[in-house]
This record gives structure tokens, C-alpha cells and sequence, in this order.
């Protein structure tokens, strides 16, 4: 079984890559979701409708993937899920998240 300080280690790793994949993800998205807004013939084509609500449903799984280890309640028993081992957020942080994600 590992030790402690290598779980511990392992979860800021994990979170890490978990926090800098869905930021580039939710930029990238938004980008895209932007420049198809910003195009005056912007919504005629069926490939940019597509397009831009996966864009929308990417950006909306982005945030809750970055706001996830947020969120979770203060009293929570197992605090290695988040970041600095200090839980930040309440149930309903919580909740919102879990319907987001």
C-alpha cells in the first residue's frame, strides 16, 4: 500500500493536470464559440450550429471540471479531493457542480 505522502503527492499531480487540461479546454472552446458568434452568416450552416453547441456543452463541462475540487463541502470527510487539502465550498456547491459536470 502506498504511503500517505505519495497518495498526497499523486492527488496535487492528478489535480494539477486536471486544472491545466480543462482551462486550455474551456479557453479553446470559448474561442471558438466567439469567433462563430462574431461571423455575420454565423449560424446558416448545420456544421457551425454543431460546432458552436459543442463548443457550449465543452465550455459548461470545462468549468465544472475546473471548479470540482473547489466545491466540495467543507465538512467533507475525505479532504485529499481538494486542492490544499482544504475543502472551499458547501452541499450546494457541491450539488451544482455534480448537475454541471
Amino acid at each position: 500500500s502506498p504511503s500517505p505522502f505519495a497518495a498526497a503527492f499523486e492527488t496535487k499531480v492528478l489535480q494539477s493536470v486536471q486544472l491545466s487540461t480543462a482551462g486550455l479546454s474551456f479557453i479553446a472552446s470559448f474561442l471558438i464559440a466567439f469567433m462563430i458568434l462574431r461571423q455575420t452568416d454565423s449560424f446558416h450552416s448545420p456544421y457551425r450550429r454543431i460546432i458552436f453547441g459543442l463548443s457550449c456543452a465543452d465550455i459548461l463541462s470545462s468549468f465544472a471540471l475546473i471548479t470540482g475540487p473547489f466545491s466540495a463541502p467543507r465538512d467533507s470527510v475525505d479532504i485529499t479531493v481538494t486542492i490544499g487539502g482544504e475543502p472551499f465550498g458547501n452541499i450546494t456547491t457541491c450539488n451544482l457542480n455534480g448537475f454541471l459536470f
